[in-house]
C-alpha cells in the first residue's frame, strides 16, 4: 500500500518485478501477499494498481475499511467485488499476463546476452546489488551480504568474477553505519583509480571517496544540509562529483568540488529550473 500511495500505479521498478515473476509463473495469490517470501511493497503495489484501475480508487479505501472492520479480508473482497479471493487472484494474474506476455515473447532472458559473473555459487552472496564496472573494464565494485552480518562493498575481477577483497565492513567499522545500496550505486572516476559512494555516518549523509588501488579512504565528506545522497558520478576530469540528494522531502541534483585542497563547494545543479 505504501508504494502505491507514494509512487502511484506506474512504476518501472515494480513493472520489472511483475514481468519477471509472470515469466517464471510464480505470481502470488491474494492470500499469499502477506507471506514474507513475497516482497509486500512491490506485489502489493501491483495488486492495488490493478484494483484501482479496474474498479476505481475509491474501492481501494472501501476494501481497506471493510476488511479492517470485519477482520475478514476474503469476506470484504466477496462483498465489494462479488468475487472470491481465488477469482480475484486469477483476474489479477490474467491482467498481468495480458500486459507482459507480448513483451516476454519478443525478449530473451539475461543469460542469452551475457554470462553469470557473480552469484552465491561463485563466491558472492544471495544478494548482490548495484554493480559498478571500472572504465578500464578490469574491476567491479558491488554490494553483497556474502559475509552474513551486513551489506558490504566488495571488489571483484570483471573477467572471472573472483572476489579480490572486501572494501567495507559495516558490522565493525565505525566509519559507516549504513551504505546506500537499495536505490543507489557508487561510481569510478575516469582513471579507474578512485571510487565514490554514499553512506551514513553518525546519522549524517556522507560522500566517501575511496582510492581503490591502495584500498585507502581518501576523503569522507559529511553533507549535513542534505537528507540522503544517491548515485554519485564523476566529471571526466575527476574534479567534480554530481549526485542526487533528498532535501526537505524532495530530490534534487547537486555538484561537489572534489579537487584536493578546494573548499568543497556544493552547488544545486537544478537552480533556476
Amino acid at each position: 500500500m505504501s508504494e502505491y500511495l507514494t509512487l502511484g500505479h506506474v512504476d518501472p521498478h515494480t513493472a520489472m518485478w511483475m514481468r519477471d515473476v509472470a515469466r517464471a509463473k510464480k505470481l502470488p495469490t491474494v492470500r499469499q501477499l502477506s507471506d514474507p517470501r513475497y516482497f509486500p511493497y512491490r506485489f502489493g503495489q501491483a495488486f492495488w494498481a490493478y484494483v484501482a484501475g479496474r474498479w476505481g480508487d475509491e474501492m481501494v479505501g472501501r476494501l481497506l475499511r471493510d476488511a479492517g472492520k470485519s477482520g475478514d479480508v476474503e469476506k470484504a473482497i466477496k462483498t465489494i467485488f462479488n468475487l472470491d479471493a481465488n477469482a480475484l487472484s486469477q483476474a489479477w494474474h490474467d491482467a498481468l499476463h495480458t500486459a507482459y506476455d507480448p513483451l516476454v515473447e519478443v525478449t530473451q532472458t539475461p543469460d542469452k546476452y551475457g554470462r553469470l559473473l557473480i552469484s552465491d555459487k561463485q563466491g558472492g552472496g544471495n544478494i548482490n546489488l548495484a554493480p559498478a564496472l571500472s572504465p578500464d573494464g578490469k574491476h567491479i565494485v558491488f554490494f553483497s551480504e556474502k559475509d552474513l552480518f551486513s551489506i558490504d562493498m566488495f571488489l571483484a575481477d570483471a573477467e572471472t568474477g573472483r572476489i579480490l577483497r572486501k572494501i567495507t565492513n559495516t558490522a565493525v567499522d565505525p566509519h559507516f553505519e549504513s551504505l546506500q545500496f537499495i536505490n543507489s550505486a557508487g561510481a569510478w572516476d575516469a582513471q579507474s583509480r578512485r571510487f565514490a559512494f554514499a553512506a551514513i555516518k553518525k546519522g549524517q549523509p556522507v560522500l566517501s571517496l575511496l582510492e581503490v588501488t591502495r584500498n585507502r579512504m581518501e576523503r569522507e565528506i559529511t553533507l549535513r544540509e542534505l537528507g540522503e545522497i544517491l548515485n554519485p558520478t564523476w566529471s571526466p576530469d575527476g574534479r567534480y562529483i554530481a549526485f542526487s540528494a533528498l532535501v526537505g522531502g524532495l530530490t534534487d541534483l547537486f555538484i561537489y568540488d572534489a579537487q584536493p585542497g578546494a573548499f568543497g563547494c556544493l552547488a544545486r545543479a537544478t537552480s533556476g529550473f
